[in-house]
């Protein structure tokens, strides 16, 4: 049975096309104001706030969300992992290269675990690369 994702895909998406969260600030959760760059008239407000409040996201300073920065993929699948409330996993068998201590390396074993990510080559990761839609999009069918 298909899990129904009606807010994670709108937020998700919103955040793999034009916005992007800096690991500094992923554990504190902003006011409903906080960002000085969303305005409340734009179209991706009610999904960065969404997405704020749950602690998938953050923002990339305290009073700002930088809605026009590319993601990576390292953020991507962070996104992804918070989302399904940051389980605990092993890096053991690690068989990523490129991915060892970074912020995202427990997202990624998650990821490479669940067979949500295979990587972008039998052994790296690519994390500190900018994610394109197909790539987000994989992601996100992968989810269910």
């Amino acid at each position: 049975m298909k899990r129904k994702f009606t807010k994670l895909i709108p937020a998700v998406l919103a955040a793999a096309m034009i916005m992007s969260a800096s690991p500094a600030y992923a554990d504190t959760k902003p006011a409903a104001s906080a960002f000085s760059d969303v305005g409340s008239s734009a179209w991706y407000h009610d999904a960065v706030y969404w997405a704020a409040d749950k602690g998938i996201t953050a923002g990339t300073t305290k009073t700002t969300f930088s809605p026009m920065k590319s993601c990576t993929r390292g953020e991507i699948v962070s996104f992804l992992w918070r989302y399904e409330g940051s389980p605990k996993t092993s890096l053991a068998g690690n068989p990523f290269k490129d991915v060892t201590d970074q912020y995202y390396a427990e997202a990624v074993m998650w990821a490479k675990n669940n067979k949500i990510t295979a990587g972008t080559s039998e052994n790296t990761f690519s994390g500190e690369r900018t994610i394109d839609r197909k790539e987000a999009i994989t992601l996100l069918w992968r989810l269910e």
